[in-house]
C-alpha cells in the first residue's frame, strides 16, 4: 500500500464530501474513489510533539491502514490526529485508528 495523496485538490475533497468519523483525538475521512485501490494521507499535528513523536504516530496510523486496506477497495483515506503533547501514547492513537478503520470496512 504505497499510494499516497499527494494532491492537495485531492484531500481536500474526501475533507469536502467525504465520511467523517471520530474517536478521541483521532479523526478518518474517507471517500469512495473507484477502483484505484486505498489512497491514503496521514496528517499529524504539532501539538502532539516534537518530529521524532509525529513521525512515530505516523507510522503505526499507518500500520493501522494497511491492516485494513485490502479490504477497503477504491478509497481515499485521510486520518488525522490532534492533541497535545500529554494527551496520551502512540498506542492510544493506535487503538483509535484501528476501532474506526475496522468501522469502514464494516460499512464497505
Amino acid at each position: 500500500m504505497k499510494a499516497t495523496l499527494r494532491n492537495r485538490e485531492d484531500v481536500e475533497r474526501v475533507f469536502r464530501d467525504g465520511r467523517r468519523t471520530r474517536r478521541g483525538r483521532v479523526t478518518v475521512l474517507a471517500l469512495e474513489s473507484g477502483d484505484r485501490g486505498v489512497r491514503h494521507c496521514i496528517i499529524v499535528s504539532g501539538g502532539v510533539g516534537g518530529a521524532v513523536r509525529r513521525n512515530r504516530f505516523k507510522r503505526v496510523l499507518r500500520e493501522e491502514l494497511r491492516r485494513v486496506a485490502g479490504e477497503l477497495g477504491g478509497t481515499d483515506v485521510v486520518i488525522l490526529c490532534r492533541g497535545d503533547a500529554s494527551s496520551g501514547s502512540a498506542d492510544a492513537a493506535r487503538r483509535e485508528a484501528r476501532m474506526l478503520l475496522e468501522g469502514l470496512r464494516r460499512k464497505k
